[in-house]
C-alpha cells in the first residue's frame, strides 16, 4: 500500500510536532528545576546570614562572656540554622573578639565549634584582623565581635545530572557587631 504525498507530509508534520513538544518539555523542565535549585541556594544563603546576624546581636548583649556561655550559643546557632549544619561535620561556627585599645586592631580571642577545616578568614589570634567586611575600621578604644558561619550545602539538588557539579558548595556568612555593655575583650 502506497501513501500519497499529502499523507506523507501529514505524518512528517506530526513527527515534527512531537519533536518540538519534547524539546519544549525538556527546556521547561530544565528551567523549573534550575529555578528550584536557585531558590534552595538562596534560602540556604539567607539562613546563614540570619544565623550569623542573630548570634552576633545576641552575644553583644553580654556584660561578661565566659567559656561556659559558648555551648549555649552553639546550640542557638544550630537551632536558628534548622536543617543546615553549622556546628558539626558539615559546618562550623566561629566567634572572634577583636579589640582596638590603642589604634591597632588585634584579634583577642576566638572560639570555634564544628568542622576544624573551616578556618576564620580574619586571621589568627594575636594578629591584625584581615578581610573585614567592607574594609571596616574598628574605632580606637572599642571592640567588635565577629561571627562567622560556614556550611557545606548541596544547592544543586535537581541539576546534578545536567551541570555535573562536583560535591557540596561551601557558604560563609560573617557579621560584625559592636558590644553594647562592655568591650568583651577576654
Amino acid at each position: 500500500m502506497s501513501h500519497s504525498r499529502a499523507s506523507r507530509r501529514q505524518l512528517g508534520e506530526k513527527g515534527n510536532s512531537t519533536i518540538e513538544f519534547a524539546l519544549f518539555v525538556m527546556a521547561g523542565l530544565a528551567l523549573m528545576l534550575g529555578g528550584a535549585d536557585l531558590v534552595n541556594y538562596m534560602r540556604a544563603r539567607m539562613q546563614l546570614d540570619q544565623v550569623s546576624s542573630n548570634l552576633a546581636a545576641n552575644i553583644t548583649t553580654y556584660k561578661q562572656l565566659y567559656a561556659g556561655d559558648f555551648p549555649g550559643l552553639y546550640t542557638l546557632a544550630q537551632q536558628t540554622a534548622g536543617a543546615i549544619d553549622v556546628t558539626s561535620t558539615n559546618g562550623a561556627t566561629v566567634f572572634t573578639g577583636i579589640t582596638n585599645p590603642n589604634g591597632t586592631p588585634t584579634i583577642a580571642w576566638r572560639q570555634q565549634t564544628g568542622n576544624a577545616s573551616y578556618t576564620s578568614a580574619l586571621g589568627g589570634v594575636g594578629g591584625t584582623p584581615q578581610n573585614l567586611p567592607d574594609s571596616y575600621a574598628i574605632p580606637a578604644g572599642s571592640s567588635v565581635i565577629a561571627v562567622e558561619v560556614f556550611s557545606a550545602i548541596h544547592p544543586w539538588i535537581y541539576n546534578v545530572g545536567f551541570t555535573k557539579t562536583p560535591g557540596p558548595a561551601t557558604l560563609t556568612s560573617i557579621s560584625l557587631f559592636q558590644p553594647r555593655a562592655a568591650l568583651l575583650s577576654q
